[in-house]
């Protein structure tokens, strides 16, 4: 079986996060995703240094940062761009 890279990992994560319920907790990533549990907040960690995700204050639950908005801004704007030429 091939290895799952740190990175991939990470974006696994990520892609989870932008589906419903949009809030996860750790525990639940690594049930849903099949990744250890201590790699999974280890990779959060990373990830909110980045501002990627956050974490919500009241329910301790994980969701995308506001970093994910600029990149996805930028994607459209790129695309809106490139129609316009």
């Amino acid at each position: 079986m091939k290895k799952i890279t740190s990175l991939k990992k990470g974006i696994m994560i990520l892609k989870r996060l932008s589906e419903k319920p949009y809030e996860m907790s750790a525990i639940e990533l690594s049930n849903d995703l099949g990744i250890n549990r201590s790699t999974v907040h280890r990779i959060l960690n990373h990830l909110i240094e980045e501002n990627l995700i956050e974490q919500n204050i009241e329910n301790k639950k994980y969701r995308l940062g506001y970093i994910t908005h600029k990149i996805g801004k930028g994607y459209v704007e790129s695309r809106e761009y490139l129609e316009i030429d």
